[in-house]
Parts: structure tokens; sequence; C-alpha cells
């Protein structure tokens, strides 16, 4: 004989609860703020390899060589990225490393012998 199975079906008037969330008028003020700052910290985080690199090697500083015009106009630019600037890039720096001098450097580094190239970028300096 077959053994009988009793199938319970959910409520159909089952309640669905949400949670809530507050925001208040500062956080949204702020909010392209934090973003911007978020989408700084992204940049950021493809040069500090480099930056760790400079320093396991002994130096004591590093120019991170920044191409502002691949960053502010990347190809597939979003509509909603933030406007950028050399000096957001910097106190992103700064924030990174507090207690380093960071600093936009322009200067003329040697390449290949009797080659120069002028490079623009963000001095990055622990000594």
């Amino acid at each position: 004989m077959a053994e009988k199975i009793d199938i319970q079906r959910p409520s159909q008037t089952a309640k669905v609860t949400m949670a809530t969330t507050t925001y208040t008028r500062e956080w949204l003020k702020g909010l392209p703020e934090r973003e911007k700052q978020s989408y700084v910290d992204g940049i950021l985080r493809n040069y500090v390899g480099g930056i760790h690199r400079a320093a396991g090697n002994g130096k004591t500083s590093h120019l991170v060589a920044i191409n502002m015009q691949e960053i502010l106009n990347p190809l597939g630019r979003p509509s909603n990225m933030p406007t950028l600037t050399m000096d957001d890039l910097v106190k992103g720096f700064q924030r990174i490393f507090p207690d380093s001098s960071v600093s936009i450097k322009e200067e003329w580094v040697e390449t290949k012998p009797n080659t120069r190239e002028f490079k623009k970028g963000i001095l990055i300096d622990w000594s």
C-alpha cells in the first residue's frame, strides 16, 4: 500500500517585508562627491602596484605617469562619469599615502641613450 504524503502550499497572501533604509538630505547631497572619490580610488588602484614595486626595489619615490586625456576621455566613457582633474588624483594619492609627499611633477626622463622624453605625472616621495 502506498504511503500518503500531505503537501502544504504556501499561503497566497504571504506578506513581503522590505527593510527600510533612511537617507538624510546630507547623505543625498554628499553622494556625488562619494561617487567621484570611489571612481578616483578605482583609477588609483591601477598605479599602486608600480609604487609597491618601486619601494620593493629600494627606491624612495616614484613618478606615476598619468595620461589625463585617457582618464578624462576613455573609450566607452559612461555619461555619468564624474569630471576629474589632476588635483583630484593628487588628493586621492594623499589619502592612500598620508605620510608621503605627493605632487604634480614634469620632467625630462632619459628613456634610451641620447633619448629623452617629457613626462608629466604625480610624484609620490616617501623618503
